[in-house]
Parts: structure tokens; sequence; C-alpha cells
């Protein structure tokens, strides 16, 4: 994952922990839906600016933003978390089931490998 993304996949991830829609978020840092969208999908990089007006707009610390971002293979688990929710919310409706038992099989595994 590029810095881009994953900085858009931050920013999107803490947005939804604060239960702040993107027209709400844009709003308060003074872009457009479409400007914040394009950052959150990681097409875009904001302006310092922009990144000091996201932190002030999340009621977070600027380093926030960048705590535990995403290089490489590391990524942050609440990112992963909400990546993964995200991939499953765009499943078709009979995609949906083998997903499921996919995480249910991966959740068996890992139990008897514990015991």
């Amino acid at each position: 994952m590029n810095i881009k993304k994953a900085f858009g996949l931050r920013v999107r991830t803490l947005r939804t922990q604060k239960r702040l829609t993107q027209e709400k978020l844009s709003e308060k840092i003074g872009r457009s839906v479409d400007s914040l969208s394009l950052i959150e999908r990681g097409e875009n990089w904001p302006t310092a600016e922009t990144i000091e007006r996201l932190a002030n707009a999340l009621d977070i610390e600027l380093s926030d933003l960048f705590d535990g971002l995403a290089f490489g293979d590391q990524q942050n688990s609440e990112d992963l978390f909400f990546e993964a929710r995200e991939i499953l919310r765009r499943l078709s409706k009979e995609d949906l089931p083998l997903a499921t038992d996919l995480l249910r099989a991966m959740e068996k595994r890992i139990k008897n490998t514990k015991s």
C-alpha cells in the first residue's frame, strides 16, 4: 500500500469512528466532498493546511493522522478491519455467504492451532 492510500484509509477510519459523513467532514475542513473522497481513496495528497484542518475537525492530534500509518506489509489493525468491512459491504448477496464461510474456516483454524 502506498503512502497516499494508507493516509486516505486512515482518514476514512478516523472519520467513521467519529461518526462523521464525508459531507460533514468536508464542511468542517472547508473542502468539497469530491476533494475529501479523493484523499480517502488515496488519489490525492492533501496540503499541509488540509492535514491540519482534518486533525482539528476530527478533534485529534496532528500526529494521530500518521500514527500507525501502514507502509508496505505493516498495517494498523483498525485500518485492516475497516478495509475488510468495506470489501464485505461491496460483495454481492451471492458472494457474501462464501466470504462468511471463509472467515469462519479461518477462525476455526486459528482456534485449533491455539488448542
